[in-house]
């Protein structure tokens, strides 16, 4: 097995959204938030060949008119979730980043872009951020038998905050829906290289003053990981050590946070127990799904296969949780998933936001 620590300079772009905006508020500087969302199958209206066959040709019902009104909710949506930086998965290609760009408000914080995509394959990773964008880069695993366009890569942006450096390692794991057995172990390999990477940019140069986030669609649930007893942290297996963060979802719990009471601004402070999460029921009394206590829904259950995860020791979560506003639930509350034959929803994935702390020290 060998990794490749190569930029892709047809797929990997790092984009600077030019608005001349001043923000008059205050910015608390040792707090930043970050959210990672599954936008699902985010292609744009033009027929290169690389989409999905439902997408591959007018006759499934798709275009420009669904493209253009489908952009506008993502643009209300990205102002819903109100984040610092937000990672999107499964998105198309760089025309689209562009048409995110353009179609997002004037005075909307999130200036700064970098999008990678593994050529041959159908989608890519993109993040927008409010502070800029100084490097990028991506990693892959390869292995025999196995197609690269079949896999996504590891996505490093390196994002500067005030002296800080913010590295997020954005992830979309293998599927569960195809690969069988074989898919198992092209996870555990994507996650020996994010636990390899990790320990990398821990020996590195200036590794005290540099924060690391992992994020994304992981298409692994939380009690699949191994979780250290002591310290109730994921420990990602990497090629020759184990590097153990911070989950969301494994954070003590805070009065009101499993209930929904601890919500800020809208946004869920899911900080209840790892039990607790796997214990409720997803139905409630009154017929409607129960309150969020996963970003995916599948066969009746809520799933935790989105995560966001802390490999640093000066950090640590604030509020945290699923996005649970009203434009991204249905009804009986699941996701509110995009429908190509109607046009309408948003995704069947939850943004997953957190407020993460840094010691002040550390600036």
């Amino acid at each position: 097995m060998s990794r490749k620590h190569k930029i892709f300079l047809a797929c990997l772009a790092v984009l600077a959204v030019y608005k001349a905006v001043q923000f008059i508020s205050y910015i608390n500087p040792n707090k930043i938030s970050v959210a990672t969302w599954n936008v699902q199958t985010f292609f744009d209206a033009d027929f290169s060949g690389d989409e999905y066959s439902e997408y591959a040709s007018s006759k499934s019902g798709w275009s420009a008119e669904k493209y253009y009104a489908r952009l506008l909710r993502l643009a209300d949506a990205l102002e819903a979730i109100d984040a610092d930086i937000i990672a999107l998965e499964e998105v198309e290609n760089l025309n689209v980043v562009h048409d995110i760009a353009n179609v997002l408000p004037y005075m909307n914080k999130l200036r700064y872009a970098a999008f990678a995509r593994q050529p041959g394959s159908a989608l890519g990773l993109l993040v927008l951020s409010r502070w800029p964008v100084t490097d990028a880069a991506v990693h892959q695993i390869q292995l025999p038998q196995t197609k690269p366009e079949t896999l996504r890569p590891l996505f490093e942006v390196h994002v500067k905050i005030h002296k800080k450096n913010v590295v997020l390692l954005v992830n979309h794991w293998k599927s569960k829906a195809s690969g069988g057995a074989a898919g198992g172990i092209l996870r555990q390999c994507q996650q020996a290289l994010l636990a390899s990477r990790i320990a990398e940019l821990k020996r590195g140069e200036n590794c005290e003053n540099s924060l690391i986030v992992a994020l994304g669609d992981f298409n692994q649930k939380t009690e699949e990981f191994k979780i250290d007893a002591e310290s109730n942290e994921v420990m990602l297996r990497g090629f020759f050590s184990t590097e153990k963060v911070k989950s969301l979802w494994l954070e003590p719990a805070v009065s009101g946070g499993a209930t929904g009471k601890g919500s800020v601004h809208g946004w869920h402070s899911w900080r209840g127990s790892f039990s607790n999460f796997n214990n409720r029921s997803a139905n409630s009394e009154n017929g409607k799904k129960a309150e969020s206590a996963g970003s995916y829904f599948f066969r009746d259950n809520w799933e935790q296969i989105d995560h966001i995860f802390l490999a640093s020791e000066n950090a640590s979560f604030g509020e945290c949780g699923t996005v649970a506003k009203r434009m991204f639930l249905r009804q009986d509350g699941t996701p509110n998933a995009y429908k190509l034959y109607s046009g309408s929803g948003l995704s069947d994935h939850l943004p997953l936001k957190a407020e993460i702390f840094i010691a002040q020290d550390c600036f």
